[in-house]
């Protein structure tokens, strides 16, 4: 009897090691995924901000006499779209 109970003890304590291990993996994981979700939105919005700005340049490339307040002595050979 001694035996099997000293058996379960020992059960016992790697079951609360493994529950305490499994609680800190939760944490862990938890915090991980907070911060890939942070830097996703970042990136995203990195993202947004560049797509706006080779707009921007895309249009400024495209300018000319014929549609915008520019000189004709600015008008250069036309340049094929990016």
């Amino acid at each position: 009897m001694m035996k099997v109970t000293r058996q379960f003890e020992k059960l016992n304590n790697k079951l609360d090691l493994l529950l305490k291990e499994n609680k800190d993996l939760r944490r862990e994981f938890k915090q991980e995924k907070e911060d890939l979700k942070a830097t996703i939105k970042e990136k995203d919005e990195l993202i947004e901000k560049l797509l706006n700005e080779i707009d921007r340049l895309k249009n400024q490339i495209n300018k000319d006499s014929s549609n915008s307040s520019k000189p004709p002595s600015t008008d250069t050979r036309k340049k094929e779209n990016i």
